[in-house]
């Protein structure tokens, strides 16, 4: 996939309200607070319906506005058709937008393009807590199979209703639901299961950060013990472990008022050389790894429908060391997708068809300058 144009208005600072990317590589400069990383922001947004740093919508209006739009123009790599995707959102409303016409199914929308991000509030994948690791997973399965997130949205749905039931103690109802979470659950489970074994057996395919003596892996933690560490267990077994765990946690969950197994409990570990990296790991270390998870995650993405998703980096280069900085280049410039660096300075980023554009942004204007090989 390909973005050709963005254009905005009223969106954070930015001043530039038409702007042309390369297909390739686009590196994005300036000094902080300028704006460089809301040039990527207004991009994740097109993509997600988000911010990816976990903004409010009323936040992202320019200052005495409440409204704000986005519209990118993009080019799909597998088929060559152009399109158009826009957001418009104002005073709390948002309008969707496909080609010009107006779409109702934020699904939709959302299975148009794939945009990927690596920010700094992204290592709270392994520092946070495990709702950050589910959505790092999800957001990797959605952008394979465009039915999880409505698998998803429904487990949760009924998940507050059995809430409510146990919480009011209905008793002559909650069988019903109870069934209703075991046959969602086992299908988010086996998802989540089955896209870790994917992910690491790509992370293995691809060159290493320097130093490390082994790859990152992910490991599925299972809020039922009895699945942990057995990759071979089938979608039964695991039906049945998700009901026996739950009629063994029945008193409690009368007692508490809620459900304590399923899906919405699970985490994820990532190691490398059998270390937790989140107890264990540097933060160069850290973010190594988790960069390759994330171009892992693009791999995968790849092989659906939208194509090779959009990459989007946003201050990649701190923290990291000499050696992983050009590791990080070498990987990038090796891949197809169409990529965007943000940086206080040039990094030596170039695709291998030479396609680059070079951008520096000063107080929410970007101006085309010479790109650094």
């Amino acid at each position: 996939m390909r973005l050709k144009k963005l254009y905005t208005e009223n969106f954070r600072n930015l001043q530039t309200n038409e702007i042309e990317f390369s297909e390739g590589a686009n590196l994005i400069i300036g000094m902080n607070g300028q704006g460089k990383s809301n040039f990527l922001e207004a991009v994740y947004f097109l993509g997600n319906l988000k911010s990816f740093r976990d903004a409010r919508r009323a936040n992202l209006a320019q200052w005495g506005s409440d409204r704000f739009g986005l519209r990118g123009e993009f080019v799909s790599q597998k088929t060559g058709r152009g399109f158009s995707l826009e957001v418009i959102c104002e005073q709390g409303r948002a309008q969707y937008n496909i080609n010009g016409k107006t779409v109702e199914s934020i699904e939709e929308f959302l299975s148009q393009i794939r945009v990927m991000a690596f920010h700094p509030d992204s290592l709270s994948v392994l520092k946070g807590g495990p709702g950050h690791r589910r959505m790092f997973i999800d957001r990797g399965i959605f952008g394979q199979r465009r039915e999880h997130l409505r698998i998803l949205k429904e487990y949760n749905r009924v998940l507050t209703e059995r809430r409510w039931i146990l919480k009011n103690r209905k008793e002559s109802i909650l069988g019903v639901w109870t069934e209703k979470l075991i046959e969602l659950g086992v299908k988010v489970a086996m998802m989540r299961r089955n896209y870790c074994h994917r992910l690491n057996e790509t992370v293995l395919e691809m060159e290493q950060s320097p130093g490390e003596a082994e790859p990152p892996r992910i490991e599925y933690l299972s809020s039922i013990p009895a699945l942990n560490g057995d990759s071979g267990s089938t979608e039964e077994a695991y039906r049945h472990a998700f009901s026996t765990r739950l009629e063994e946690a029945a008193e409690e969950e009368r007692r508490r008022g809620q459900t304590l197994t399923g899906p919405h409990r699970d985490d994820f570990i990532i190691s490398a050389s059998g270390r937790d990296l989140s107890k264990f790991g540097s933060q160069g270390q850290q973010k190594a790894a988790l960069l390759t998870m994330i171009l892992a995650q693009s791999e995968l993405v790849g092989q659906g429908q939208a194509g090779a998703p959009i990459l989007l980096f946003d201050d990649v280069a701190s923290e990291l060391d000499v050696a992983r900085v050009e590791w990080v280049c070498h990987i990038l410039a090796s891949r197809s997708n169409q990529v965007f660096v943000s940086a206080l300075e040039a990094v030596p980023i170039r695709t291998l068809s030479g396609l680059m554009r070079a951008l520096f942004v000063c107080r929410g204007e970007a101006k085309v300058i010479e790109a650094a090989a």
